[in-house]
């Protein structure tokens, strides 16, 4: 918000509640964070139901050639993904697509 150099001439009483403008704006502000905060989680529960969703279909013979290729049994490669799952649902359903066989 600028300021108005015109507004500085008249009396105090005559400007208007500045406070309760203020109040306005930091409530808005507030009402918009909660609601982008609250769409994050939102979001991020639909990745982990969707990464769940998708981790009961992965294909062990996949799986068994990306554990051979990056030097892990097959058992550590799933339950890195499993933790993903949990930790980086968004991350893990980049990775599942390795494992899930296209129908």
């Amino acid at each position: 918000m600028s300021l108005d150099h015109g507004i500085l001439n008249t009396p105090l009483n005559k400007r208007g509640n500045f406070h309760k403008e203020l109040d306005d704006h930091l409530a808005a502000e507030a009402k918009r964070k909660k609601r982008a905060t609250q769409d994050a989680i939102f979001l991020n529960e639909q990745a982990r139901k969707e990464a769940w969703r998708l981790f009961k279909f992965i294909d062990k013979d996949l799986l068994k050639h990306h554990a051979q290729k990056r030097d892990m049994r097959p058992r550590e490669l799933k339950e890195v993904v499993r933790s993903m799952c949990n930790d980086r649902p968004r991350a893990a359903l980049k990775v599942l697509e390795l494992f899930v066989k296209a129908a």
